[in-house]
């Protein structure tokens, strides 16, 4: 598995198109986006799984993530895929204020975030459901999923999907007993507002 910044070039910016593009160094390429960058951003980074190691990409539209960032992305990807979804929504809130969408500053922003919910993940009161035997929507029946929040007032759960992105579902949807949900109240968005990122991360970054 390996890790890449793809540039869209395509129309529609589809992950068809972004499979496309990286399939023409190899034949049966896996690829599954990891965070979508919105405009004015041109990149996006994916997951991709060749058929074998021994394949060399010579294209300046797909750059392999650094050592670091990619030892990151496995470990979350790996073994808590809540910081992938909650690093994801924390960078496209700080991303707003780049000027400048180099592979660079969105390496240190992926780095940054990803590290944070990495280290951090004893603060959160997340956990492991079952969801039930009917398939409702993104739900796969019988199968486990992080939970990252509850919603009281519309008795709604927060849940991360295969693809790494947080969706809503109605608490019967899950096998959860309501007394587990109490710390779960305030969250994803207490998550979400915790201070990642130092106060001089931008002065940091280029924004020529």
């Amino acid at each position: 598995m390996r890790y890449y910044f793809v540039k869209k070039s395509y129309k529609d910016n589809s992950l068809d198109d972004m499979e496309f593009k990286i399939g023409e160094f190899s034949d049966k390429v896996y690829a599954q986006t990891i965070f979508n960058f919105r405009p004015p951003c041109q990149y996006i980074l994916m997951e991709v799984l060749f058929p074998h190691d021994n394949i060399n990409i010579d294209s300046d539209d797909i750059v392999e993530v650094s050592d670091e960032l990619y030892s990151l992305l496995y470990s979350a990807k790996t073994y808590y895929v809540p910081a992938i979804a909650l690093a994801f929504v924390n960078i496209m809130h700080y991303a707003k204020k780049l000027k400048d969408f180099s592979i660079k500053n969105l390496e240190m922003l992926c780095k940054i975030t990803l590290e944070y919910y990495l280290q951090n993940q004893r603060k959160y009161p997340f956990f492991i459901a079952k969801a039930n035997p009917e398939e409702i929507g993104w739900l796969m029946p019988n199968s486990y999923y992080w939970i990252v929040g509850y919603n009281k007032k519309t008795n709604e759960i927060h849940w991360v999907s295969d693809y790494d992105f947080i969706y809503s579902n109605d608490l019967s949807n899950f096998d959860i007993k309501l007394n587990s949900l109490k710390k779960l109240e305030k969250y994803p968005e207490k998550a979400l507002k915790s201070k990642i990122y130092p106060l001089n991360l931008f002065d940091n970054l280029s924004n020529e």
